[in-house]
């Protein structure tokens, strides 16, 4: 029996729950998966995505908290005796054979961004996966392998690269509306779509933003704080810049197709998800000039130093749509069905 962490499915989708789902739901179909599994969706009894699983049985159980996966889950692994898959969030303590998608270290490149309790926390996972020779490691870049065989180097026979998808954003209906409800025109703004960790690096953003104030800016997220941005000149935010909070996926994709570039300033990532949906949809990149986003965007995007606001102002400029033939180079490596199959042939592969 194969048990899927299904606590994405209590989230709110960013990054890490979009690769969760897109990835459960077509094992969903997978009729290969489905006679060499029998597999359960176990989540917390709270959800927030609603979406109906044809085939593989929802178990829900306990309630949502941070430590969901090192409770309820791992009670539930320890009573089956049930390999595990886990798409995103942790990995249960009584489980010793599986899969678990580690989608980076940032809390250890950049442990500034997150609490003492959630580093210790996922530190403690992550070694522990190490210790479990049987639990099959997934990630989705070439250099999120090298970041965490840099800290936990045992995982070396038994991690692998997975692509990852961007069609979920060609599907999404449009919702034309949110451009009258934030006060938007089409093509008449550059996107960001940020949360508050400092490895996200906002704040260059809202510098450019002064340098540029006959452009508009629109950040997908939540505005500064005094505990996030102690920096005077970061919470004094121009009024060219908009806020609007988080957003359901067919206004994001609607204001993401319809801006004039996306900024992607982060210092540090593992993959970089929301740059591959824009390069799907025509949109510009410009993103900061950091070793992960040259894998992938190398000749797709225009890169900018993620600690000049000044050169972040002038590539804004110079960014343009990338050939039919450049962007159909990168996504040919990418999409959801590939990752599906990657993730069976492993498991089957190497679980025998």
């Amino acid at each position: 029996m194969v048990l899927i962490n299904g606590k994405f499915l209590a989230q709110k989708i960013t990054g890490v729950q979009r690769v969760a789902f897109e990835i459960v739901k077509r094992l969903d179909l997978d009729l290969q998966f489905l006679r060499n599994t029998d597999p359960r969706i176990v989540s917390p009894k709270e959800i927030v995505n609603t979406h109906v699983f044809e085939n593989i049985p929802h178990i829900k159980k306990g309630k949502h908290s941070p430590f969901w996966e090192y409770t309820i889950l791992s009670m539930e692994a320890a009573k089956h005796r049930a390999h595990v898959f886990s798409f995103s969030s942790g990995f249960p303590i009584t489980a010793s054979s599986g899969l678990y998608f580690m989608h980076d270290v940032t809390f250890l490149r950049v442990p500034e961004s997150f609490s003492r309790g959630f580093r210790m926390l996922y530190k403690s996972v992550f070694k522990y996966v190490e210790s479990q020779r049987k639990v099959i490691v997934l990630t989705n870049s070439e250099f999120s392998k090298r970041e965490i065989l840099s800290f936990f180097p045992k995982m070396k026979d038994r991690i692998y690269v997975v692509p990852i998808g961007y069609e979920h954003v060609i599907d999404v209906p449009r919702r034309q509306e949110i451009f009258e409800a934030l006060g938007l025109e089409p093509r008449s703004y550059y996107l960001t779509v940020a949360t508050l960790n400092r490895h996200k690096n906002l704040g260059i953003v809202i510098q450019a933003a002064r340098i540029r104030r006959e452009e508009r800016f629109v950040v997908v997220g939540m505005k500064p704080s005094v505990t996030v941005f102690k920096e005077a000149n970061i919470l004094d935010v121009p009024d060219n810049v908009l806020f609007t909070g988080y957003l359901s996926d067919n206004d994001l994709v609607t204001l993401l197709e319809n801006s004039k570039g996306l900024i992607f300033p982060s210092i540090y990532e593992g993959f970089g998800l929301p740059a591959l949906e824009a390069l799907a949809l025509d949109v510009p990149l410009i993103l900061s000039d950091i070793p992960v986003f040259r894998e992938i965007y190398g000749e797709v995007a225009c890169f900018f130093n993620p600690h000049d606001e000044k050169e972040l102002a002038k590539k804004m400029g110079e960014a343009s749509t990338p050939s039919r033939q450049a962007k159909a180079k990168v996504l040919s490596t990418y999409s959801w069905e590939r990752s599906v199959k990657a993730i069976i042939d492993i498991w089957l592969t190497r679980s025998v």
